[in-house]
């Protein structure tokens, strides 16, 4: 009699945890729908080239593991400031031949230098080109900021564009703004 009513309890209990995850499961849904998003910013820069990035090959002669792009990008979108930022490379060859994967630690300071929106996260890119291939999108987190985007959350889709300019959207979220 005992373990029939056990086995009753877990399968009530159960029963209940399933409930509640899937409580959970809708409310983290809707907290992250495009209507929490409060701010949009769209900010644009020039090409990536030698004048203002540089590769350090560090480690094994040519891309390895280890090695750092690292650059400096006036905006030239009417909200004027700059793009300071490393990409390091943390899988050579990988997922496949000729990719790897970078992480990046971006900043945009957009305005004033006190006002800024940290960027980071990880993409594939081809082993001999500096950035992203032309119209690959890259979706990124925004993992904090200073001055007017203090406290930014959210996250930040980059595109180089056709003539090799690039767009980068935040998508900052109603939580996260300081006002």
């Amino acid at each position: 009699m005992n373990i029939i009513k056990s086995k009753k309890r877990v399968s009530i209990i159960a029963v209940v945890t399933c409930f509640l995850a899937g409580l959970a499961v809708t409310s983290y849904a809707s907290t992250t729908s495009k209507s929490e998003f409060s701010q949009v910013i769209k900010v644009t820069h020039g090409k990536v080239d030698a004048t203002n990035s540089q590769r350090i090959d560090l480690g094994n002669p040519g891309a390895s593991v280890g090695d750092v792009l690292s650059f400096y990008l006036p905006l030239t979108s009417s909200k004027a400031g700059y793009l300071t930022g490393t990409l390091t490379v943390t899988g050579s060859n990988q997922p496949s031949e000729g990719m790897e994967i970078r992480i990046a630690a971006l900043t945009f300071s957009i305005g004033t230098q006190s006002d800024q929106i940290v960027v980071g996260g990880s993409a594939l890119y081809n082993t001999v080109s500096p950035t992203l291939s032309i119209g690959v999108k890259t979706i990124r987190p925004v993992v904090g900021g200073s001055g007017k985007y203090a406290g930014a959350r959210g996250w930040a889709e980059s595109v180089q564009n056709a003539d090799g300019t690039w767009t980068h959207t935040f998508y900052i979220s109603k939580s996260s703004q300081n006002n």
